[in-house]
């Protein structure tokens, strides 16, 4: 058997592998319906509401799409917790094929095939299927996000199509979630930086369609609300978390958040504000009056990026009854990860691609790093992230850290890849040979 057979096998192993663990969860878990708590709650409480045709200023606070995916389901299905549950599932199972190609393409087939079997059995994404939390989708649109972003990065031609499945990917994901908020304007600037005014088609289109999306979200807000709103208004909230002193916040008509992070630090004094956390803009005024009060906050602030990683439990994965290890997963992948990153950053620095590489895989980590500096952070900020995190861990340890055989499998895929390349190399030089005989001879026929 050849190794490029063997190949084929494993992927196709690991993809079935993939697909029966998260089968397994769903029949092994806890119903969908039964997990109805917390965060959860307020995605059905809201469908429920929106299915009798009742709106109020709150359908906006957290972003609405999810809340879209719950009624479409509960109006279809008579057993909505278990449809949206194995649906959830399928997206999951999708999600490991765009962030296999991507790692492929971009760091061989050896990164390729061994964060394939990290991102089958990620156990933070197989957890989430069976969760009424927009984060199973969220994540899928992420790896679609990797996957055009590589393609639009590293193609010349017939680029367009990539502007548009990139725009409309992130389009849908903000609907979802706005933890990637800064990752379109660092790419639409990272576009331009590589192909400068070739790029300004590309761009317009990524921001018309990104600007039509949002619009229709302010249409939808005032029909039902009275209220032009382009996004949720969530971030008055967060931004006051990660910049006020007290952390535990309840608003004037009773709800009340105190983040993961906050609740293990042990942060619970409290304090009542006059206004509705839907009224994003005066929370980050109230935000602003903080860090005026408080400028050393603006430093403090730089701990939110090593709580991507560790200081806290991933919620709701720390309510299982698995939750110690899970705990302990959390602790080797962050050790994993840190390590990985830092080993690639150092590498690529004298990378001649090294723009376009920090492209792709740079900017959406430094775009979440901005979004928890700026706001608040957790560890479950960064699981749809991982989608860039686990490829770029596994290329700084395997291709840019320290020396890694693995199984043979993977040695003879190196060495085939590299076969590949020099076998590329002298068609490329013959081709250039065989054009300069044929212009000496068109030249002597000439003379």
């Amino acid at each position: 058997m050849t190794s490029e057979k063997r190949y084929d096998i494993t992927v196709l192993s690991l993809l079935v592998l993939a697909l029966a663990v998260r089968i397994a969860f769903l029949m092994m878990g806890r119903p969908l319906e039964d997990q109805i708590w917390s965060d959860m709650r307020e995605y059905t409480v809201k469908a429920d509401m929106m299915i009798n045709g009742e709106w109020n200023a709150m359908h906006f606070f957290q972003s609405i799409g999810y809340s879209f995916v719950i009624v479409f389901f509960k109006k279809n299905f008579e057993n909505w917790g278990k449809a949206l549950a194995y649906f959830q599932g399928i997206i999951s199972f999708l999600t490991v094929w765009p962030i296999f190609k991507t790692a492929t393409e971009a760091f061989g087939k050896k990164v390729g095939l061994i964060t394939l079997f990290f991102v089958a059995l990620y156990l933070p994404w197989i957890v989430f299927i069976n969760l009424a939390l927009p984060e199973t989708i969220f994540t899928f649109l992420m790896s679609l996000l990797a996957w055009f972003s590589y393609r639009l990065v590293y193609s010349e031609n017939g680029t367009t199509k990539y502007a548009v499945a990139w725009s409309l990917s992130f389009l849908l994901a903000f609907w979802l979630k706005g933890t990637h908020v800064f990752l379109m304007p660092l790419f639409i600037l990272g576009l331009f930086a590589i192909k400068r005014w070739k790029a300004v088609p590309n761009i317009i289109t990524i921001s018309a369609i990104f600007m039509a999306g949002v619009c229709l979200h302010g249409v939808l807000a005032y029909n039902t609300i009275g209220k032009f709103q382009l996004s949720s208004s969530t971030g008055g909230l967060n931004f006051i978390e990660g910049k006020c002193p007290i952390k535990n916040n309840r608003d004037s008509v009773g709800y009340s958040f105190l983040s993961p992070v906050y609740f293990q630090m042990g942060l619970f004094q409290e304090k009542k504000w006059g206004q509705p956390f839907s009224n994003s803009s005066y929370f980050m005024k109230q935000g602003l009056k903080c860090i005026q009060e408080r400028p050393l906050v603006l430093l403090q602030s730089l701990e939110a990026i090593p709580f991507l990683f560790m200081g806290n439990t991933s919620w709701p994965m720390n309510q299982m009854s698995f939750s110690e290890l899970a705990r302990l997963y959390e602790q080797a992948m962050a050790i994993l990860f840190i390590t990985g990153l830092a080993l690639f950053a150092v590498s690529s620095f004298n990378d001649p691609d090294r723009l376009r590489e920090f492209v792709v895989w740079g900017l959406p980590v430094l775009s979440i790093f901005l979004c928890v500096y700026v706001f608040k952070s957790e560890v479950r900020y960064r699981i749809p992230f991982d989608v860039w995190f686990i490829p770029i861990s596994m290329a700084g340890w395997i291709k840019k850290g320290p020396v890694f055989t693995g199984p043979r499998i993977l040695e003879e895929i190196d060495v085939r890849a590299n076969c590949d390349v020099r076998s590329i190399q002298t068609n490329i030089a013959w081709n250039e040979l065989n054009v300069r005989i044929k212009e000496n001879i068109t030249s002597n026929r000439d003379t």
